[in-house]
């Protein structure tokens, strides 16, 4: 990659239904960076988003492990701990 060309990471998140994406943070790794989310859903994925995380101030992802923190929230519905399982797919 060209110094100062931008870098990124996309992924689609299954998140449970009654849940609620509520931050994606990537602060710890990427200082400066912009996140997009976009609805996927429809009847047989009801809760899917694809998530494009980009720098903007032109800084590369850095290479090795790095730490993305998701913040999920719920509505009011009760949900048990057994149904609160994501996923992560379709990452580029």
């Amino acid at each position: 990659m060209a110094s100062g060309d931008y870098s990124g990471v996309q992924f689609d998140i299954s998140i449970p239904e009654g849940m609620t994406l509520d931050n994606i943070d990537l602060s710890a790794a990427l200082p400066d960076f912009d996140v997009e989310v976009s609805e996927l859903s429809d009847s047989q994925t009801p809760e899917l988003y694809r998530v494009s995380i980009y720098s903007s101030a032109r800084n590369r992802l850095p290479v090795g492990k790095n730490v993305l923190t998701l913040e999920l929230g719920k509505d009011n519905s009760q949900l048990s701990a057994a149904n609160c399982q994501l996923s992560i797919s379709n990452v580029l």
